[in-house]
């Protein structure tokens, strides 16, 4: 298998993918701490817990921003959020690029564990739920909804429907912006959703077969 992947060689379209790639994953806050503290110095255990609480914290911080974007009267620090929550949304996509572009693919790859990969997974898609939810929040004044009076809902409602794409949306986009953020945040969630259902399925048991032929250890590899 090995030699097969060796007599390759060259490919142009591969070698386009990761260096864009790998280029467009420095453009995040987090590779800028992860320099800043020498992080691929550190011991295994050490790099798994803290890139744990890097993903929860910001889970918990696109929380607190919704709330925030309801209820503060500050300008300032409600534009630091949305401007933070773009970035965050694109740190998780290209992350998500690189673990199943090319991480995946390197040699020797391996997991921590199949069970943290799935969570992680499963954080990245709800935190990027909640950062749109705060930007419609914010952004409220760029589309029609029914009742403004309960805009924290409608903003969650937009978000949810657009990720998930479950039901047709209740709301009309006033301008082309808007409909930029919904564009985006439409193949953002059909992006997420494919890789997590791959990802479930790539990490289902494979049952056992009564013809011995089906059974992928029971077949030898030329």
């Amino acid at each position: 298998m090995n030699e097969r992947n060796n007599t390759e060689g060259f490919i142009l379209i591969v070698w386009v993918w990761k260096t864009v790639i790998q280029f467009l994953s420095r453009i995040s806050v987090f590779d800028i701490v992860r320099r800043s503290i020498s992080f691929a110095s550190w011991e295994d255990k050490r790099k798994y817990l803290f890139v744990d609480i890097w993903v929860l914290a910001h889970t918990l911080l696109s929380v607190l921003s919704i709330i925030i974007m309801r209820y503060s009267s500050i300008g300032v620090i409600k534009q630091i959020l949305f401007y933070y929550g773009i970035l965050r949304v694109f740190e998780i996509f290209i992350y998500q690029l690189k673990v199943n572009l090319l991480d995946n693919y390197e040699e020797n790859a391996t997991l921590r564990s199949y069970r943290r990969s799935i969570l992680l997974l499963i954080h990245n898609f709800v935190e990027i739920i909640f950062w749109f939810t705060a930007s419609y929040e914010f952004l409220m004044n760029w589309f029609d909804v029914a009742d403004r009076s309960t805009s924290l809902i409608q903003a969650f409602y937009m978000s949810f429907v657009t990720m998930t794409t479950f039901g047709p949306p209740n709301f009309n986009i006033d301008n082309n912006p808007a409909m930029v953020i919904i564009m985006i945040q439409s193949v953002l969630g059909l992006f997420m959703t494919v890789v997590s259902i791959a990802r479930f399925i790539s990490m289902l048991p494979t049952p056992k077969s009564h013809v011995l032929i089906e059974n992928r250890n029971d077949t030898p590899l030329s």
